[in-house]
């Protein structure tokens, strides 16, 4: 460059021979790499993972399944039941004599008292419509602690002897046919409305309910002008 003087030359010289930018990291790696181990790849659906995930469509054919938790946070209404504690008892001197039955309810402080007579009727047919006039009174369906001292009442409800009569067309065996079928029957109707557990308690024990129980038949049998077991009766 002849136009140009000697200083301007030494300038663009050195202009020139000016050091190369030096890269930034994110261009060019500032270290060898070559020998250190390559970067794991974090798995698909971990913490650190970034990557978005597949979305799951639903086959619009295939009904919905329902959400066990829905059906336990909104379970089928049922009647509250209550737990009546009935200690009915009957009493009766002999065949063809008057009876009478008692009978005591409890519920929490609550205490109702029941009580009928007959003038022909049998100890039996007492102790088993103490049990029906304590569970009649009972308004919807209730859970039942019922005492009893009769073992005929207890065994033939909890040992399955009445429901087994009832099947065989009230026969005990092939000859001999079951007592007392019109009570039974009205006995197990009301045993499965309500849950009732047969409890049975010695007699005369000094059990207060139960001596309450045998006090109110005595003076329901005393009473003048008693009805007439019709079905006991004409049986006879």
């Amino acid at each position: 460059m002849p136009w140009l003087s000697e200083e301007r030359r030494v300038f663009l010289r050195i202009g020139t021979a000016r050091k190369a930018r030096r890269p930034k990291s994110k261009d060019f790696p500032t270290r060898d790499t070559s020998d250190s181990p390559p970067k794991k790849t974090p798995r698909v659906g971990s913490s650190h993972s970034h990557r978005k995930k597949t979305p799951i469509f639903r086959n619009p054919c295939r009904p919905r399944r329902k959400n066990p938790t829905m059906l336990q946070r909104h379970p089928a209404r049922k009647r509250k039941k209550s737990p009546w504690s009935c200690t009915p008892t009957g009493d009766a001197n002999a065949i063809r004599e008057p009876g009478g039955y008692g009978v005591v309810m409890r519920y929490g402080d609550r205490v109702r008292e029941l009580s009928g007579g007959f003038r022909l009727t049998t100890n039996n047919r007492m102790e088993l419509l103490a049990c029906i006039e304590g569970l009649k009174c009972l308004k919807f369906p209730c859970r039942v602690t019922l005492h009893s001292d009769s073992k005929y009442v207890v065994n033939g409800i909890s040992k399955g002897w009445a429901r087994k009569w009832r099947a065989n067309g009230w026969m005990r065996n092939k000859e001999e046919r079951a007592v007392n079928p019109d009570l039974w029957s009205v006995l197990l109707d009301l045993c499965e409305i309500h849950d009732v557990r047969f409890v049975w308690v010695k007699g005369h024990a000094g059990i207060a309910d139960n001596e309450r129980c045998d006090a109110l038949a005595g003076r329901a049998m005393s009473r003048p002008g008693l009805p007439a077991d019709t079905v006991y009766e004409t049986r006879e």
